[in-house]
């Protein structure tokens, strides 16, 4: 059974053997036989010869992977980190010669180099495991010479292939299979890097000592259950690309910016939107389209429709900032790297730099989040300033009805007494207005309120 990922870069093949007549050392044999150095393995390939054709000696035999034509179209691309290691593979190339032939046995997961004892030990172990009915694996992983060279992994000048770097990887990739798909923690791995191709490439044998594989009957046959999850498959490539390719300097940077990016987009919205009237007018074009509850102002909560405003507006913002630029930089070139790796997307997968714009640990993301945390407060504002004018206003009016009850009771009480007395209603309210004008004018003369003004 066949399952692959495929890359301009690097290429996984996969496929697994049932249980055969033949014995797995004979399989593991059949890698290394002489007259197979030209033939590929196929699906139903003796098992017992797999071992002589990973480690026969025509496939260490190295010959040059890319001509002078090919070298100067490098040469002559915009990619000047590719011309600086060229140059200097070139000053290597001139002091040093090629050794691929040297220390080119199998490797483990432990030892660089397996003796032919331990290649003996193997094959019988090998052939244990396979008469209790345990799958072989069969991986091979290709190279594209480019790739290599800007890995640093190959010079092209001298034609020398870095063995420890692969084998290292090739670790960290078959340490990911046992752990996802949960395999015996005591698997055997052997690898052998081949020369003699078009493209390098590694072979691998893969079997468990104890088959943790579930069981399923296909024609009234019992067999173990090879094929691997496609999660694996992924997580393999990752683990051996992640290695050869190290670029967690890139992705703390890009961590680090977007955790400044943060504050730093209020600073810069602070300052446009004091006099800058088109940064005024798209902050406003985004808050009209939120929604009528502030409890929903995050990012989780935007519509397309205000998502696309609020975009608009970080992209005009931050237009001169120059960490926001460098983070679209370093994502884009992250980008196409992780496609020259990795190839072409599945349908609906997300890219790295769509994830690191617009996913939730995305930029835009977070920025909006930033933005909107800024006008949720200036909402917060607004509505307690306009809570303590309703509370003023509403205290100052009890206070002017109470004013007006107070000058009510009092006219009362003074319009009973001037009746008492004998004087006339028409006489006190004569009396009152004149008393009101003098106020007036004493006040007015003054420059105070007639509150002020006693007679």
């Amino acid at each position: 059974m066949n399952q692959s990922i495929s890359s301009p870069y690097f290429t996984l093949m996969t496929k697994f053997v049932l249980q055969t007549n033949q014995t797995a050392s004979e399989y593991l044999n059949y890698i290394d036989r002489e007259e197979a150095k030209d033939k590929v393995v196929e699906n139903k390939v003796e098992s017992d010869k797999y071992f002589s054709y990973m480690d026969r000696d025509s496939a260490k035999k190295s010959n040059n992977k890319i001509n002078k034509y090919e070298l100067n179209k490098l040469w002559q691309g915009e990619d000047k980190q590719l011309k600086r290691m060229l140059w200097q593979m070139k000053k290597e190339a001139e002091v040093s010669i090629n050794d691929n032939e040297k220390n080119s046995s199998m490797f483990d997961l432990q030892k660089d180099n397996l003796s032919i004892n331990d290649i003996k030990y193997y094959k019988n172990k090998f052939n244990e495991a396979q008469k209790k009915g345990n799958i072989l694996y069969q991986d091979v992983i290709s190279f594209d010479t480019v790739g290599l060279i800007k890995a640093g992994i190959y010079n092209p000048y001298n034609n020398h292939l870095k063995r420890e770097p692969l084998i290292n990887a090739s670790r960290k990739m078959m340490n990911q299979l046992i752990i996802d798909e949960q395999l015996d923690p005591s698997t055997m791995v052997l690898g052998q890097i081949h020369y003699n191709t078009e493209h390098f490439h590694i072979h691998f044998a893969i079997m468990e000592n104890n088959s943790t594989r579930k069981s399923i009957t296909f024609n009234e046959i019992s067999q173990q259950k090879g094929m691997r999850k496609q999660k694996t498959l992924d997580n393999m490539k990752s683990a051996f690309v992640n290695y050869i390719f190290d670029r967690s300097n890139e992705l703390e940077k890009i961590s680090s910016l977007r955790d400044s990016l943060r504050y730093e987009i209020k600073e810069d919205m602070s300052e446009k939107l004091k006099d800058n009237l088109v940064a005024k007018h798209k902050y406003k074009t985004v808050k009209e389209s939120l929604p009528e509850d502030i409890k929903q102002w995050y990012s989780s909560y935007l519509s397309n429709d205000s998502q696309d405003k609020m975009y608009d507006f970080i992209d005009y913002i931050m237009l001169d900032n120059e960490n926001f630029n460098e983070y679209i930089k370093i994502a884009t070139e992250e980008n196409d790297l992780k496609q020259q790796l990795y190839g072409n997307l599945s349908k609906g997968q997300q890219s790295f730099l769509e994830g690191r714009l617009y996913g939730k640990d995305g930029i835009y993301y977070r920025l909006s989040n930033s933005v909107l945390e800024d006008m949720r407060e200036n909402e917060k504002k607004k509505i307690y300033t306009k809570t303590i004018q309703n509370e003023q206003n509403k205290n100052k009016s009890i206070s002017e009805n109470r004013l007006s009850l107070r000058k009510l009771s009092n006219n009362l009480n003074k319009i009973n007494r001037a009746l008492k007395r004998g004087i006339s209603k028409d006489k006190w309210l004569a009396q009152q207005q004149y008393e009101q004008m003098l106020k007036e004018k004493l006040a007015k003369e003054k420059g105070v309120s007639i509150g002020e003004i006693e007679l």
